[in-house]
């Protein structure tokens, strides 16, 4: 990464700006959320609709600012969605979270880690399922991934996809031998 905002200056293998498509994603993602709540398309007379975002990423509270403002600006049947991107401190998120959920106070749009942190939001109830075939495009993703969005005791889906990360381990072959 190079010096200034982690947001610009994200690249991919090839040493180009991967942000491009990340936020043509992140904006799909929106989409479809505001399809799966029912938040179609908005008459002139239409109510303001506000919808909270919380994250744990506080350093890209800029990205999902323009985020949220690149999909107002291509999307005018929604001018009556207001979207408010909330971060909080990693440390903190998971019980912020959950205590504002248990008090009815949580956010419309929730990041969340997959797989078993999923699980503490749909077993109390806090998270409605989706349809699958509500979701445009999710029938392209690799169904392991989509499947990180399902619940463990709950096998429907309650996410839509957003990142994916590999993990890997590197090692020394000369290191190891000499360790035996």
């Amino acid at each position: 990464m190079k010096h200034g905002s982690s947001i610009e200056t994200r690249e991919n293998a090839m040493g180009k700006p991967a942000i491009k498509g990340y936020k043509k994603f992140a904006a799909l993602v929106i989409a479809a959320v505001i399809g799966i709540t029912g938040a179609i398309i908005a008459p002139a007379n239409a109510k303001t609709v506000k919808l909270t975002f919380w994250s744990w990423r506080v350093e890209d509270k800029a990205f999902y600012e323009q985020v949220i403002s690149d999909f107002r600006a291509a999307n005018p049947a929604h001018r009556n969605i207001e979207i408010t991107f909330q971060a909080y401190p990693n440390a903190e998120y998971a019980t912020i979270l959950s205590s504002a959920m248990a008090a009815g106070k949580g956010p419309d749009i929730v990041h969340a880690r997959a797989y078993g942190a999923l699980d503490q939001l749909i077993v109390p109830g806090y998270l409605s399922p989706i349809k699958p075939q509500e979701v445009k495009g999710l029938n392209t993703y690799n169904k392991s991934i989509v499947d990180s969005m399902r619940g463990f005791t709950d096998k429907r889906l309650f996410g839509v996809p957003f990142a994916t990360q590999n993990l890997g381990i590197f090692a020394n072959r000369d290191l190891l031998r000499r360790a035996g």
